[in-house]
């Protein structure tokens, strides 16, 4: 059986990422979604195989969890 990776989608709550977050789930891959906050956008992006994970992206230290 073939595991298939995880995608980290640093802009997923943007227009570009947020096409990107969706779409790969369909393709059967798995989307952590890397978000700034926790407002409107990252709710529209519910959905199975997409995990949202707030957090600053300018400092990998504080995104060790978004990178496991």
């Amino acid at each position: 059986m073939t595991v298939k990776p995880t995608i980290l989608d640093s802009g997923a709550a943007g227009s570009t990422g947020s096409v990107a977050a969706k779409s790969l789930p369909v393709k059967g891959l798995r989307v952590r979604a890397l978000v700034h906050e926790r407002d409107e956008r990252p709710e529209k992006l519910k959905a199975p195989g997409i995990e949202i994970v707030v957090s600053v992206a300018e400092f990998v230290e504080r995104n060790r969890d978004a990178f496991k």
